[in-house]
């Protein structure tokens, strides 16, 4: 259960002290303006934005974890606000939510799944639309951590690390001082 209140053209969501969104409940809702979940929310599940309207989300601090396919098929979404603090992508979070095109990542994450960005999904073309902004340091500990050293990183469109533009994090580890 969840309540929501509006402050101008914006939901600030409500979820009755949980600390774990689970289940099926935003599952397709239909309302288009901008998303805040509030402070003390640690994770959000499985799909459980998926199929949704809105058009933009901001994250609490306290977010920790978005499990797979959180944003998938939102096809209104345009920007995540993701917080300093959050540790764990899993994969296909924005699968099918075309507007998405690009997202910044804090530092404070540790794991990202390789497809976390990916628009298709396919064993032969996987794609992206999304260029993701990231420091450089994040950029050396996810290829360093990367679990699948036959599979890039990460993979998105591009990647913008410290200012500069990358086809992948390894090129940035390999040439740092090339654009």
């Amino acid at each position: 259960k969840s309540t929501q209140t509006t402050n101008g053209n914006v939901r600030i969501m409500d979820f009755c002290g949980a600390t774990i969104l689970d289940g099926m409940d935003y599952m397709a809702d239909t309302d288009p303006r901008p998303m805040v979940i509030p402070e003390g929310v640690t994770q959000i599940g499985d799909s459980y934005f998926s199929h949704c309207h809105m058009e933009s989300v901001t994250l609490p601090s306290t977010m920790r974890i978005l499990g797979h396919h959180v944003f998938s098929n939102c096809a209104n979404l345009k920007k995540v606000e993701l917080n300093e603090g959050l540790e764990k992508i899993d994969g296909l979070v924005f699968a099918d939510s075309p507007l998405m095109t690009e997202i910044t990542l804090p530092d404070s994450i540790r794991w990202i799944d390789n497809d976390a960005f990916l628009v298709e999904f396919s064993v032969t073309n996987p794609r992206s639309n999304m260029t993701v902004r990231l420091s450089g340091n994040l950029a050396r500990y996810l290829v360093r951590n990367n679990e699948y050293p036959d599979l890039p990183a990460i993979r998105a469109k591009g990647f913008i690390i410290e200012g500069r533009s990358y086809r992948s994090l390894e090129d940035y580890v390999r040439k740092p001082e090339q654009t």
